[in-house]
């Protein structure tokens, strides 16, 4: 479990053997599963409105030390019809 601030948002990581969930809540809230090779369901909520989304992970890879933890996303969102290429590369340490 990791959460951080971003910008304008808090975003939460769980990673859990081959699956990774995003969880973010500010001016746009975003709840996404991947599993790498898998197409799954999601939600997406921009300006009071909300949806379902589907993700398609490419890349769901990370490497946890006793102090750190480096991560590897990449994967599509597909919004109706439309696909969106997302990288995620993160390096985090405990201090």
């Amino acid at each position: 479990l990791l959460r951080y601030r971003e910008e304008n948002a808090f975003v939460v990581l769980i990673l859990e053997g081959d699956t990774a969930k995003i969880e973010r809540e500010g001016d746009y809230s975003l709840r996404l599963s991947l599993k790498e090779g898998e197409t799954l369901m999601g939600e997406i909520g921009i300006g009071g409105a909300g949806g379902e989304i589907q993700t398609f992970a490419h890349r769901v890879a990370y490497s946890v030390s006793k102090d750190s933890l480096l991560l590897s996303l990449k994967y599509d969102l597909l919004i109706s019809g439309e696909k969106q290429e997302m990288k995620l590369r993160l390096l985090a340490r405990l201090v």
